[in-house]
């Protein structure tokens, strides 16, 4: 999976969790607040995203990840959850450690 289609995922998963939280859906950019101060998405909402995304990533690479984690949160300078492109980063680095 390559950084372009990752991205495309993210945004298209957003899209549907706003949708089933009933939030009018906001097409997003690889630099759209989806989560944090100004997120579009509630907590909730991100871990909706989150478990749709690990499902996703298995069904493409077979890989079963997990996105969020300690290691991930605490060794992170900025918010790996901010945007699709900082949450797009994470991952990748999740799907080359394995």
């Amino acid at each position: 999976m390559n950084l372009e289609k990752l991205l495309e995922l993210i945004s298209k998963s957003v899209e549907e969790v706003m949708l089933e939280n009933n939030d009018p859906v906001i097409e997003t950019t690889a630099d759209t607040i989806i989560f944090g101060d100004g997120g579009i998405l509630d907590s909730l909402g991100l871990v909706s995203l989150i478990v749709k995304l690990e499902e996703i990533i298995d069904d493409y690479t077979g890989q079963d990840i997990q996105i969020v984690d300690e290691d991930a949160l605490l060794n992170s300078d900025n918010n790996p959850l901010k945007t699709p492109a900082s949450l797009a980063s994470l991952i990748m680095r999740k799907l080359n450690e394995e």
